[in-house]
């Protein structure tokens, strides 16, 4: 078996109960598109049951149809099922996220980690009046992917029908969930190689530029490791002038970088566990 998709759906509160029936509906769509899956539901969608099928099958993508937080997404026990401390199980995978927050801070290390995210940035909205809309919405990417086009294009067309589905429901008399449609479209996100994380308006100058520059290798950039490069070059250009200090710049700089790599290395065999 070479499952493509693991589905993970707990169900524990109301919200879960409209969640679990997302999930069944993405379940019938794999089983009729002939998609290898396994599922973890209700009371299987936990840590360790979840990291144990992502372990034994390294090529297995993810989905999860729950709560969700900035730094996880949660299960069954209430406890979180990915967080920013096993993150690693999900490098280089697929991972599709109908829950609320999780793309703002999980997504963006899910991503550094050459994995495809596909999550909200903020709190997911809907109303009970239209859960058949806002049940086609939250899983329309998913399917499109099932059909083969790409994340983008899955992403395009899920905006796309996010607005016609916002306007039926604002025509039919329902206002309020018109809105969190809008709303729920607006914060929909996918990090892809093609489509990185963008710095918000919080992040430093020194951050925002890296990341235009540099793309994907903007966001491993340390603080410590651009004052070590900042040190290396004033020392370069003082040593002429000044020799000793120039030496101590340099060297400064040096063991900044080399600290700055240790660490990285050890968060990369971390990862890897």
């Amino acid at each position: 078996m070479n499952p493509e998709w693991l589905i993970v759906a707990p169900l524990f509160d109301d919200v879960t109960v409209d969640t679990f029936d997302e999930a069944q509906d993405i379940i019938d769509y794999l089983k009729e598109k002939n998609t290898e899956y396994i599922s973890l539901l209700d009371a299987d969608a936990i840590e360790g049951k979840v990291i144990s099928v992502l372990t034994e099958f390294p090529k297995c993508n993810f989905g999860h149809w729950d709560h969700g937080s900035p730094d996880a997404v949660w299960g069954d026990d209430d406890k979180p099922i990915v967080s920013m401390s096993n993150v690693g199980i999900l490098r280089n995978r697929d991972c599709y996220n109908s829950n609320c927050s999780s793309a703002e801070v999980l997504g963006k290390e899910v991503w550094k980690l050459g994995g495809v995210y596909w999550g909200s940035t903020d709190i997911v909205s809907y109303t009970r009046n239209a859960l058949e809309e806002f049940k086609e919405a939250f899983n329309y990417g998913f399917k499109r992917r099932i059909d083969g086009f790409s994340w983008a294009e899955c992403l395009k067309m899920t905006k796309a029908r996010m607005t016609e589905l916002a306007d039926a429901l604002v025509a039919a008399g329902k206002t309020l969930a018109g809105a969190c449609m809008r709303e729920d479209r607006d914060i929909l996100v996918c990090y892809t190689v093609d489509s990185p994380p963008q710095p918000d308006s919080t992040w430093c100058p020194a951050r925002k530029l890296a990341v235009k520059f540099a793309n994907r290798a903007g966001w491993f950039i340390s603080r410590r490791f651009a004052v070590g490069a900042v040190l290396q070059i004033s020392g370069m250009v003082l040593t002429p002038r000044s020799c000793w200090l120039g030496l101590t710049l340099i060297t400064s700089g040096f063991l900044l970088i080399i600290s700055d790599t240790i660490t990285w290395i050890k968060k990369q065999v971390e990862g890897l566990r």
